[in-house]
């Protein structure tokens, strides 16, 4: 019986069977997509080993069916010395759109390789398979835009933007970006203070985007604007016609002012000097002709000497 089974260890061809320990990734994946694997492969043998094929097989495939590292083959193989480790690669795997996602899948591996032989350099090959499992997520996609005044054009900072359990908030120009949204019908909604708030409906397939124009509130343009101005060119506003009341009202009160200062000041206008009346002579000549008395006021001739009224002397 020894050398029965001695004749089938030397018939073999091998010293010892080969051994290794392996990982993998990456570790998550995303339906819809095409990844490339690494597989790291340490030899923990005492001998070094040549390996002809690296492969991979998912839950999802049909039995049977590998993917295999193009960094080795029968006709290139890869010699791993005794301790020493090793990188192969497997690109370009599909992911499949319809199979479970928020799920593990199992994977299973393939490495197969020789190990020193007696009567050649290496003895026969075989292979030996490994599992782990790979986790699948949904594809997700990014929602991006601007929010800006409908009345002036400018961005609208400081707004929030709500897509489904995502959100963020507009930038400085207005501008916002929301990543890691999966794929599904949405209702966007933004809302931003001193605005009426916006919604739109939308399905998310692919990176997109969603541009909001936002109608100030009856009370003026608020929220800060990412405009060239910076404010809010709303009703009310410095950029509306809300100014112009108050300052036809200025103009009426500075002319009313004006006016009265000018009427304080005007001028009395002085009137004509009229000349006494012209005494002809025959005034001159009673004037010439006549006298009063200087105590009872009486009229006297101009030749008394003595008041015939009152008596005193003249």
């Amino acid at each position: 019986v020894m050398l029965l089974a001695g004749a089938s260890l030397l018939f073999s061809g091998n010293v010892k069977a080969w051994n290794i320990e392996s990982d993998f990734g990456p570790a998550t994946v995303t339906s819809g997509s095409d990844v490339d694997f690494y597989m790291d492969i340490t030899n923990t043998g005492s001998k070094s080993m040549e390996i002809t094929q690296v492969g991979m097989h998912f839950d999802w495939m049909d039995s049977g069916y590998y993917y295999f590292s193009s960094d080795v083959s029968s006709d290139n193989p890869y010699v791993l010395g005794s301790g020493d480790s090793a990188t192969f690669y497997i690109s370009g795997v599909p992911i499949p759109t319809g199979i479970t996602t928020h799920t593990d899948h199992s994977v299973k591996f393939i490495v197969t390789a020789a190990d020193p032989g007696f009567f050649s350099a290496w003895g026969s090959q075989y292979s030996n398979y490994y599992s782990s499992s790979v986790f699948v997520e949904e594809p997700t996609y990014t929602v991006s835009g601007t929010v800006t005044d409908t009345n002036t054009g400018d961005g609208i900072s400081g707004a929030t933007v709500t897509i489904g359990e995502y959100s963020a908030t507009t930038d400085y120009d207005g501008s916002y970006t929301i990543t890691g949204v999966e794929g599904g019908t949405y209702t966007i909604t933004v809302e931003a203070g001193g605005y009426n708030s916006g919604t739109k409906t939308v399905t998310v397939n692919d990176d997109m985007e969603v541009d909001f124009q936002l109608n100030p509130t009856s009370s003026g343009g608020g929220g800060n604007n990412g405009g060239s101005s910076g404010t809010t060119n709303g009703p009310g506003s410095s950029g509306g016609t809300g100014w112009l009341i108050p300052l036809v009202i200025i103009i009426i009160v500075v002319i009313i002012v004006v006016v009265a200062i000018m009427s304080s000041k005007k001028k009395k206008v002085p009137q004509p000097q009229v000349p006494p009346p012209f005494m002809g002579e025959s005034n001159q000549e009673m004037q010439s002709t006549t006298n009063f008395c200087q105590y009872c006021g009486r009229e006297i001739p101009q030749d008394a000497t003595v008041c015939p009224y009152c008596g005193h002397k003249l």
